[in-house]
């Protein structure tokens, strides 16, 4: 019986120092927390692809304009704070997939375009593609703010050509809130 009892203090200890632990975010929740949104991963885009990175939303509108562009997968919910770094090696524009629902802050103008979209998700459904042409270089692109992140998809005028000759994520930046 004596036994059994130090066995449930133990668990029940142990227990509440997990919930004040997790309730202060002390380390490494914080970290684990960043690393599971911060997650970023580029391919060619095939329309019914799925355009996040932890979710299976895709395009449903069956259209095919953004096929064969590289899409830069983001977590769904990413912090807007945490932005993307590529190194565009060739003249490439931006496309974004963007939701009415979202703010749209980013940190460039883009420009509407005529293509339509239908990515339906649980909180919000992206359904209007917005461009910008960068030349060579860093650019800094952000996530988008609202309630989902903004896809992200690149193309170029230089035919056939492999990402790596394209553009490369550097790193995503990210600075921990106080």
């Amino acid at each position: 019986m004596k036994s059994t009892y130090k066995y449930v203090v133990f668990f029940v200890v142990g227990f509440l120092i997990g919930a004040f632990w997790y309730r202060l975010q002390l380390f490494p929740i914080p970290q684990m927390k960043h690393f599971k949104s911060h997650r970023t991963s580029s391919s060619q885009y095939f329309s019914g692809d799925p355009i996040f990175f932890d979710r299976s939303y895709f395009d449903e509108s069956d259209n095919t304009n953004l096929n064969k562009m590289f899409l830069i997968k983001l977590t769904r919910h990413r912090d807007f704070e945490d932005l993307i770094v590529i190194n565009a090696k060739v003249p490439i524009t931006v496309y974004r997939i963007i939701s009415k629902m979202n703010e749209n802050n980013f940190l460039h103008q883009y420009e509407l375009t005529n293509i339509k979209v239908s990515v339906i998700g649980d909180s919000s459904s992206h359904e209007e593609v917005v461009k910008k042409y960068f030349l060579p270089g860093i650019i800094k692109l952000s996530p988008g703010k609202g309630l989902s992140s903004t896809p992200i998809l690149i193309s170029h005028s230089f035919g056939e050509k492999k990402q790596d000759e394209v553009f490369e994520i550097l790193e995503s930046l990210y600075s921990f809130k106080d």
